[in-house]
């Protein structure tokens, strides 16, 4: 039962280059997230999008994406992707992934044991959030 989210980045530009990969590796490795999807989708400067998956990648390329993705789930739609594709600017790049909070794990076992009952387990949209956030401070000063 563990929390599944999904983060789509932006690279304007077509400049992604990997860097993000070693600290998604590191996270993985922490057992913080399971990523369990993961898509590649560019948009040329036409308005041309292609898609990659793992599965798609030549070997020399996928192996630094392999330390990442536990498994492919196949979450992620081809109607997810037309979306996601729809709103990025042209000549960009965009990184989907599909994780899970694998940090739960312990905290939910640990309800479980005490007979505790999960009724509810979701996220905040970052918006309301930020509203919060920004009312705060406005009745602070």
């Amino acid at each position: 039962m563990r929390p599944v989210e999904y983060l789509v980045v932006e690279f304007p530009g077509n400049k992604f280059k990997g860097e993000i990969i070693p600290v998604l590796q590191e996270l993985v490795e922490k057992s913080v997230i399971s990523v369990i999807d993961m898509i590649l989708i560019r948009k040329d400067q036409d308005g041309t999008v292609t898609t990659l998956e793992l599965q798609d990648m030549d070997p020399g390329e996928a192996v630094q994406y392999e330390a990442v993705v536990t498994e492919v789930a196949g979450l992620l739609s081809a109607e997810d992707v037309r979306e996601i594709a729809a709103a990025l600017s042209p000549n960009s790049s965009a990184g989907v992934l599909v994780f899970e909070d694998a940090w739960t794990d312990r905290l939910l076992e640990t309800i479980e044991n005490a007979e505790g009952i999960v009724l509810a387990l979701d996220r905040i949209p970052m918006e309301k959030v930020d509203e919060a956030k920004k009312s705060v401070a406005e009745t602070a000063v």
